[in-house]
């Protein structure tokens, strides 16, 4: 009979397979909570979802090797030792986990172990970290067109600015300003930025009230056009990395089911892995509100 486990792809790195017992996989969110002296709690600041922490036990046995199938007389005491070699130096290569899909890691620390009373194998533990080019999807297929467009306008707007101008012209060049460095040090993926382009529209409808009689002014009117200018290039900086939507679990599932309900298949497992902080992405409770990029 057929079992969940039984259909899925094996375990790989840089495309040589390894049997394993078990399999981890710990996310998390980075944050930092702000403190203030005599009040109460605190006020955290996200800053998106931390590398994922893989961490694999499995064990190499005369018996695999003799028992038939996929693993029938293949040396697997090579293949760990081809593997170590990889890790030693770090080869950063691509894990392919049976239930989640294929990312960039290269391992942070493994163990292999020698037991006088079992003779025929060895058992090891080998822990990999998220290659962080796996983790810039958006800063992946961001055009480089918009990018461009939006730092000539923004160079246009902030040489416009009169002497002295409101304060909330500074905080709009300076978050343009932070989303353009991230996105030349190809540090950014779709959540933090998809969550940074979304402040800084509010930022642009706010400084559109409430400048009001700046815009009226006719001696202005360039500055208006290059305001407009400007929001309009971070608009096509955030379309041209496609619509990021909602989704919320209808049952418990894990990544892959996740990946199934959304998209009809489990090849964006790894697209909602980069987009969403989970805890256990083998475990997503009913009722999880997921982000996602919409199907082209």
């Amino acid at each position: 009979m057929a079992t969940y486990l039984s259909g899925l792809k094996r375990l790989s790195f840089d495309g040589i397979t390894i049997p394993y017992a078990k399999i981890r996989v710990t996310g998390g969110q980075r944050e930092h909570v702000h403190e203030f002296p005599k009040v109460p709690g605190g006020l955290p600041e996200l800053f998106g979802r931390k590398l994922y922490e893989i961490n694999i036990t499995g064990r190499i046995d005369e018996g695999i090797m003799r028992a038939g199938g996929y693993y029938m007389g293949r040396n697997l005491f090579s293949d760990l030792n081809l593997l170590a070699s990889y890790w030693e130096i770090g080869i950063r290569g691509s894990l392919y986990l049976p239930n989640i899909g294929e990312i960039k890691a290269y391992a942070t620390s493994w163990t292999r172990e020698l037991e006088t009373k079992v003779t025929s194998g060895e058992s090891f533990e080998v822990s990999f970290r998220e290659d962080s080019d796996s983790a810039t999807m958006l800063a992946q297929t961001l055009l480089s067109q918009p990018t461009a467009a939006t730092a000539t306008a923004l160079g246009a707007f902030t040489g416009g600015l009169p002497t002295p101008h409101d304060s909330i012209f500074d905080t709009i060049r300076n978050a343009v300003n932070g989303i353009l460095a991230f996105k030349d040090q190809g540090e950014m993926w779709a959540g933090f930025m998809s969550m940074k382009l979304q402040g800084l529209f509010a930022l642009f409808e706010q400084a559109y009230v409430e400048s009001a009689a700046i815009w009226n002014d006719p001696l202005n009117f360039q500055l208006l056009e290059d305001f407009k200018a400007l929001w309009s290039a971070c608009q096509q900086m955030q379309d041209s990395g496609g619509q990021l939507l909602v989704y919320v679990t209808p049952k418990d599932t894990d990544v892959s089911g996740a990946s199934i309900l959304i998209y009809g298949d489990t090849a964006h497992a790894t697209d909602l892995l980069n987009l969403n902080a989970l805890p256990d992405p083998y475990s997503i409770p009913a009722g999880t509100s997921l982000n996602y990029f919409a199907a082209a």
